[in-house]
Parts: C-alpha cells; sequence; structure tokens
C-alpha cells in the first residue's frame, strides 16, 4: 500500500495535514480494507512555487593527466547549458547543473565521454546526461618567483618565514602559463601548520580559480620555510 496526499488545492506556505485511511491506495484488486491507522501521522509540508531558469553545466574534474600532457581548455560541453525547473528557492541557489566526475588520471589524448547530472532532489531537466570532449596538449613548465611566503588567515602578525620567499615552478597549457600573471599567485604557510618557533613548516600555493583546471603545481623551492619571531635572526 502507499499514501496519496492530495495538493490540487494546496496554497503557498506552510501546510499540515493529518494522513487518514482514505489516502491509504491499496493495490489493485486487493480485497483487504483499511480500518484505521496503528499509529497516526501528521505531515508538515512547505508549499512553494516552481520555478524555472537557463543554467550552465559544469564538469567536475578529478585526477591530473599523464606526465607532460595537460589540459587545453575547459572541456567542451553538449548542451552547454540546460533549462532546469523545480521548487523556487532551490533553483534560485543553483548557479550551475554539475555532472558527475571525470577522471583524468592517465590520460595521454583527447578523449570524450558521456557523464550522468548530478541534480538537487526536486528539479529536473530535460536530459540525464551530456557528452564532454577532452582536449589535451604537452605541457610546458615556468618559474616564478621569488614570491613572499604570507601567513594564513588568523594568524598574528608576529611571525615571518625563513626565507621571506620561494620560488615555485608550474606546468600546464603553454598559454596559460603565459598569461599568468605573478602576482596573481600567492604563497602562504600551510593552514594546518603549527605556530612554534624554529619550526619547520610546509607552504601552499594559491593559484587563480580560473587557471587551476589548466596549470598544475610542480614543486615549491624550498619546499619548507622555518617560523621565525618578528626581530629573530637566523
Amino acid at each position: 500500500p502507499r499514501v496519496v496526499i492530495p495538493l490540487d488545492h494546496a496554497r503557498e506556505g506552510l501546510l499540515q495535514r493529518a494522513v487518514t485511511t482514505n489516502d491509504v491506495q491499496l493495490p489493485p484488486k486487493s480485497e483487504a480494507t483499511v480500518v484505521e491507522l496503528v499509529k497516526p501521522v501528521v505531515l508538515t509540508l512547505n508549499i512553494e512555487p516552481t520555478a524555472s531558469a537557463i543554467r550552465p553545466v559544469s564538469v567536475r574534474l578529478r585526477g591530473r593527466p599523464a606526465e607532460g600532457r595537460t589540459l587545453a581548455g575547459r572541456p567542451r560541453v553538449e548542451p552547454e547549458t540546460l533549462t532546469v525547473s523545480g521548487p523556487g528557492s532551490v533553483i534560485a541557489r543553483l548557479d550551475s547543473v554539475r555532472t558527475e566526475e571525470l577522471t583524468l588520471d592517465h590520460r595521454e589524448a583527447g578523449f570524450e565521454a558521456t557523464l550522468r547530472l548530478r541534480l538537487p532532489e526536486g528539479v529536473r531537466a530535460r536530459t540525464e546526461r551530456v557528452s564532454v570532449f577532452v582536449d589535451l596538449v604537452e605541457a610546458t613548465r615556468r618559474t616564478l618567483g621569488p614570491l613572499a611566503v604570507g601567513l594564513p588567515t588568523g594568524w598574528p602578525r608576529v611571525w615571518r618565514s625563513e626565507p621571506e620567499s620561494v620560488l615555485v615552478v608550474l606546468s600546464g597549457a603553454p598559454d596559460a602559463l603565459r598569461d599568468l600573471r605573478q602576482r596573481d599567485v600567492r604563497v602562504r604557510i600551510a593552514p594546518a601548520s603549527r605556530a612554534a618557533p624554529n619550526e619547520s613548516v610546509g607552504v601552499e600555493v594559491v593559484l587563480p580559480a580560473a587557471v587551476r583546471h589548466r596549470i598544475q603545481i610542480d614543486r615549491v623551492e624550498p619546499g619548507a620555510v622555518v617560523l621565525m619571531r618578528l626581530g629573530d635572526h637566523s
């Protein structure tokens, strides 16, 4: 058996309704009869208008291509946008239609894949899958620096690093590396580090979000720095 609650005349807002025996539907040709509900249930529903909107399709990438290869650009998606419909509040928060993850590990050449959509509950689109086309090119390298090492958010400004700057070696698509400005790359002490004098800690490189899928961080020189209090000398 199943319970069916008619909402034909429901109005926008909060709706509370008790489930009755009349709401219980038995299988066809069943000779049983619903006499009473052993445990009465009251449903609380939030009724809101539906909405539709056009949203871009966003491909979730994972892993790295084979050594010496990198993404030529963002994967091409067909269709690039989709019309989605569902609860108005959910559609308003939905900035893109995301796909399942696409793995790049060990890929040496471009490829095509069909990916399922990952839609929020209650949201619908006219298709369940999209086609994705990935193009890979030979990666090149570029060294940036010296780049000043900053402190993690929330750390008191009584610390400095020794050395105070590092070199960052990057690899990726030639045009992405060429256009990358040194001032757009940030280096800071790894947030999980313990603040203690003379402590050797790792550093974290933060690339602009727009190029993270096309540029990889090969190494940082040196790969660790020593924490010093301002005024202290090594």
